[in-house]
C-alpha cells in the first residue's frame, strides 16, 4: 500500500470486521453500556443496521466499517479492554 493515509483508514476497517466476526464488538458495546441504537446514532446508521452487523446477517462497507472500528477501538481503550 503506497498511501500511508489509506493504511490509517484500513486498520479500523479490519478491526471492525474482525470484532464483528468474533463477537468482540458486542462485548465491547455492552461493556461500554451503550445500545445498538446509540452505536448507530454515533456512526450515522440505524439500530437495525447495527443489529444485522452484530448478528452477521451482513457486514458494513469500508466507510461504515472504518467509523465502527474507530468507535469500538476507542471504547475498548476507554474500558482498558483488549480490542480485536
Amino acid at each position: 500500500m503506497s498511501d500511508p493515509g489509506q493504511r490509517l483508514l484500513l486498520d479500523p476497517v479490519i478491526a471492525a470486521r474482525r470484532m464483528l466476526r468474533t463477537g468482540r464488538a458486542i462485548e465491547i458495546r455492552r461493556a461500554a453500556g451503550i445500545s445498538q441504537g446509540e452505536v448507530g446514532r454515533r456512526i450515522g446508521r440505524s439500530q437495525a443496521t447495527v443489529n444485522h452487523w452484530e448478528q452477521r446477517r451482513n457486514g458494513p462497507h469500508a466507510p461504515e466499517a472504518a467509523l465502527l472500528g474507530r468507535l469500538l477501538l476507542d471504547l475498548a481503550a476507554d474500558l482498558r479492554m483488549e480490542a480485536p
